[in-house]
C-alpha cells in the first residue's frame, strides 16, 4: 500500500480505489447523460447532441480531476498537521515534570512562579497551576480533579488550571467547571511556546506507523473471512456428498464436492500461512 492510496482511504472514509472509480464513472456517464438530453432539447440533432456531450463530459472529467487533487492534496496537508500535534503531545507526554513546568512557565510568560504541591503557584494573581503526569493515551478522571482542589484549598490559592496530554473525563470536567478550575488547551500551550520540535521525518514515521496498523488490522479481517471461507467449502462439501443418498447419483455430485475440499484446503492453507 502505497502513502497516497491510504491517505486517499482516510480521506473517503474507507472507500476503495474500485469504489472510488466506479463512483467517478457513474458521475461522468449521469454527466454525458444529462448534457446530451439538454442539447438535444434545443438542437433535436443526434450527432451534434453526442458530440457536445461528449465535449461537456470530457471537461467535466478534467475539472472534476483537478478538484480532486486538490482536495487530495489539502487532505494531506491538514492530516499531516494534525500527525505533527499528535507527535508533539506524545513527546509532551513523555518529558520529566520539570521540562514540562519550563514549558508552562514560558506559555504564561512570568517569573514568578514557585514550586509548590507538586505544581506550580503564582504568588502575584494568587494562581495555582498543575501538569498532569499522566500518558496521552489515559484519562484523566473525577478523582484527579478532586486531590487538585484539595491541593488548591490546602495553599488557599483563588484560581487553578490544570494541564494534561491525557483527556479529561466528562466526570473531570463537570467537576472542574463547578470548582472552577480551568483546564488549559495542551495545543494551544505547545503551539504558542513552540519548544517542542516535530521534524518532517518523525511526521513520516509516524504514518508509516499508522499505515502498518492499518495493514495489520486489514490482514486480521481477510484471515477472518478466510476461515470462515474454509468452513463454508467443507460444508458444501458435506452437501454435495450427502445428496446423492437422498435424490439419487450423479457424476456431478462427486466433482463438486471434491471442488470444495479442494477449495477448503487452499483456503486453510492460505489462511494458515499468513498468520
Amino acid at each position: 500500500m502505497t502513502r497516497k492510496h491510504y491517505l486517499d482511504l482516510k480521506r473517503t472514509g474507507g472507500k476503495t480505489a474500485f469504489a472510488r472509480i466506479t463512483d467517478e464513472v457513474l458521475l461522468d456517464i449521469f454527466a454525458f447523460m444529462f448534457s446530451y438530453s439538454l442539447v438535444f432539447s434545443f438542437s433535436y440533432s443526434i450527432k451534434a447532441s453526442l458530440l457536445a456531450a461528449a465535449f461537456l463530459c470530457a471537461a467535466f472529467a478534467i475539472i472534476q480531476h483537478a478538484v480532486k487533487k486538490e482536495k487530495s492534496k489539502e487532505f494531506e496537508e491538514a492530516y499531516r498537521a494534525e500527525l505533527k500535534e499528535r507527535c508533539r503531545l506524545e513527546k509532551f507526554s513523555l518529558l520529566e515534570t520539570e521540562e514540562k513546568q519550563a514549558i508552562l512557565t514560558k506559555y504564561l510568560k512570568t517569573d514568578h512562579l514557585e514550586k509548590k504541591y507538586g505544581g506550580l503557584f503564582d504568588r502575584t494573581s494568587n494562581t495555582f497551576y498543575y501538569i498532569f503526569p499522566h500518558l496521552q493515551d489515559s484519562e484523566i478522571g473525577a478523582i484527579d480533579i478532586a486531590e487538585i482542589v484539595l491541593k488548591k484549598r490546602s495553599m488557599h490559592a483563588e484560581k487553578c488550571a490544570v494541564l494534561s496530554s491525557a483527556e479529561f473525563s466528562f466526570d473531570a470536567k463537570s467537576l472542574a467547571r463547578v470548582q472552577k478550575i480551568e483546564i488549559l488547551n495542551i495545543g494551544e500551550v505547545l503551539k504558542n511556546t513552540d519548544m517542542i520540535e516535530v521534524s518532517e521525518k518523525e511526521i513520516d514515521e509516524a504514518l508509516n506507523f499508522e499505515m502498518e496498523l492499518y495493514r495489520e488490522q486489514k490482514n486480521e479481517e481477510k484471515k477472518a473471512i478466510l476461515g470462515k471461507g474454509s468452513l463454508f467449502y467443507t460444508g458444501c462439501a458435506i452437501f454435495f456428498g450427502i445428496w446423492p443418498l437422498v435424490f439419487g447419483f450423479s457424476i456431478l455430485y462427486p466433482i463438486m464436492s471434491t471442488l470444495c475440499l479442494g477449495l477448503a484446503a487452499l483456503s486453510h492453507m492460505t489462511n494458515k500461512a499468513k498468520v
